[in-house]
């Protein structure tokens, strides 16, 4: 039988995951800066809060965790993390700069259809806590944001589906 919390390299809201954190050290030798940097870049795990809004989370997880069970795989992070208790998220955004050698810590996707949360919904968010090589974080970053991105567009066709069909009447 599965784990409850959907398998490895996957938990919500603080359940552990079951493989040990082991620590290692390395050494990087190169002949160039950019080659040192690059060799680091593939060698260090960091870790991207990713902020969405509270009523995308279900569609994101996906049914039984699959969406994101697949965004784990397809990326190669070591982890994702959901938290959903606003008091454990971090408070600061990070600003959105390509060329800056630090990555960002935190990212906020802004929810472009704000007027379609409940009413106990506005304004909250959860966290999607992604901890993996930088490439890795990047391109589950860019799988969760692309998702959401697809969810904005069924959304709009869903209003202007029922304007349509409202106009008619």
């Amino acid at each position: 039988m599965a784990p409850r919390n959907g398998g490895p390299g996957w938990s919500a809201n603080g359940e552990a995951a079951a493989e040990e954190e082991l620590m290692a050290s390395f050494k990087v030798v190169a002949e160039t800066e950019e080659a040192a940097k690059a060799a680091r870049a593939a060698l260090e795990y960091y870790e991207l809060c990713l902020l969405v809004p509270h009523r995308l989370i279900g569609r994101i997880l996906g049914m039984r965790t699959t969406n994101i069970l697949s965004i784990n795989e397809k990326s190669g992070v070591k982890h994702i993390h959901l938290e959903e208790n606003s008091s454990k998220l971090p408070t600061k955004v990070d600003p959105v700069s390509p060329d800056s050698d630090h990555p960002p810590s935190c990212l906020r996707v802004e929810d472009i259809h704000p007027h379609l949360a409940a009413p106990f919904e506005k304004d909250m968010e959860g966290g999607f806590f992604i901890v993996g090589t930088r490439e890795s974080v990047e391109k589950a970053r860019l799988l969760i944001t692309f998702q959401i991105d697809c969810i904005f567009d069924l959304e709009k066709l869903e209003v202007s589906s029922f304007h349509d069909s409202q106009s008619v009447v």
